[in-house]
């Protein structure tokens, strides 16, 4: 009987073992899953914070050539001399540009969407405003300085121009002088001209009065001595 017995007892105590350690097979499986979850979703953070790292140095280090270009630009724009390689540079400073927009939308893939609110108010978008301001004074500088760099054509003086043959804008009295006479030719080209001055026009032909009235004042002096 006493055999019996303790066979019994140690069937149930290997029951007892098996049962407890199916219990722990079948609660420790999804533990394991989560645990290696969680691993691997550390590992992925890591990677992500380590490469929005880099993008974010890249970022400020293209901000950084972006300054210089336009630096460069400016020195250039005081003068209209420089208009050819102003607009040189501003095509490389648009290429800067669109590398620079390129890294900043990489770099913000990586962030969350609170962070990348507060790294658009806070950060880039003064920076591209500022950014936009000056391209737009370029173009405005660009095409005046276009305007004024375009050589004036010098007119020929052509048979007309003669006093045999002048226009109505050339034509002066023969009883004029004839300094009074080349004063008022020189009005009218003048005025002719495309970068003329209507001041200096009319400056000009006030002058030309001028010395008509006075050897016209002389003249008649003149003749009023011969007379007595």
């Amino acid at each position: 009987m006493a055999d019996s017995s303790e066979k019994d007892e140690v069937t149930q105590v290997t029951e007892e073992v098996e049962e407890v350690t199916e219990e722990e097979m079948v609660t420790e499986g999804p533990e394991k899953n989560v645990v290696t979850s969680s691993v691997q979703s550390t590992g992925t953070e890591m990677e992500n914070a380590k490469q929005a790292s880099k993008l974010k140095k890249a970022r400020t280090a293209k901000l950084s050539q972006l300054t210089k270009r336009k630096n460069v630009m400016i020195q250039l724009m005081e003068d209209v001399s420089g208009f050819h390689e102003v607009r040189d540079n501003l095509h490389t400073y648009k290429d800067l540009l669109e590398r620079f927009k390129d890294i900043h939308r990489n770099y913000q893939e990586l962030l969350t969407e609170e962070e990348r609110k507060q790294d658009d108010s806070e950060w880039f978008e003064p920076k591209i405003n500022e950014i936009n301001t000056f391209l737009s004074s370029v173009s405005t500088w660009i095409s005046g300085a276009s305007r004024a760099g375009k050589p004036q054509e010098e007119e020929e003086i052509s048979p007309k121009d003669s006093a045999s043959q002048a226009d109505p804008l050339t034509e002066f009295p023969r009883t004029g002088a004839s300094a009074g006479g080349a004063t008022f030719l020189c009005a009218a080209r003048l005025n002719r001209a495309p970068s003329a001055s209507p001041v200096l026009f009319f400056l000009s032909f006030f002058w030309y009065f001028v010395v008509v009235a006075c050897r016209s004042v002389n003249m008649r002096g003149r003749a009023a001595g011969v007379g007595q």
